[in-house]
């Protein structure tokens, strides 16, 4: 792969909130990853752009440009999720907005890492949104499958 540089974006997922770290506070799953892969390649750059709350179109208008500018090796896109618990959000929609920033991203030179949501059968406040996230998560492969994307 060598991936020599990475902007993660999306929203609390990759920001780590809710992810408590060993010495208090919150680190999450991005962060610890570029700490792995910093210690094999000690020129390795990172930004973690990601910040909760992100909706789709904020992503794509506040980070997007931030990571093509950065012009890394990869970016990991978490985004949707929060987009997807508002009552007649459009998912079709979302899809298309993400597809549009992945090809701008891989336009700039960066491979892209997609993360499809997860079940929320088992969490009782977003469980109504289940259909919603499986059609998303459809969208998600198809897109990966016409852009070259990893999922």
């Amino acid at each position: 792969m060598g991936w020599g540089s990475w902007v993660a974006i999306g929203d609390s997922f990759t920001e780590g909130l809710d992810d408590p770290a060993e010495e208090g506070g919150y680190r999450g799953w991005a962060d610890r990853l570029a700490e792995l892969m910093a210690a094999r390649d000690p020129g390795f750059r990172y930004a973690n752009l990601a910040v909760r709350g992100k909706m789709m179109t904020e992503i794509i208008t506040e980070q997007v440009p931030l990571a093509v500018a950065a012009g890394p090796d990869l970016v990991t896109v978490c985004a949707g999720g929060n987009d997807l618990i508002i009552p007649g959000s459009d998912v079709d929609e979302l899809a298309g907005e993400l597809e549009r920033a992945i090809v701008e991203l891989q336009a700039a030179g960066s491979e892209v890492l997609l993360f499809a949501g997860p079940d929320p059968k088992a969490m009782p406040m977003v469980r109504r949104v289940r259909a919603k996230v499986a059609i998303y998560n459809e969208h998600l492969h198809a897109v990966a499958d016409r852009t070259g994307a990893r999922i």
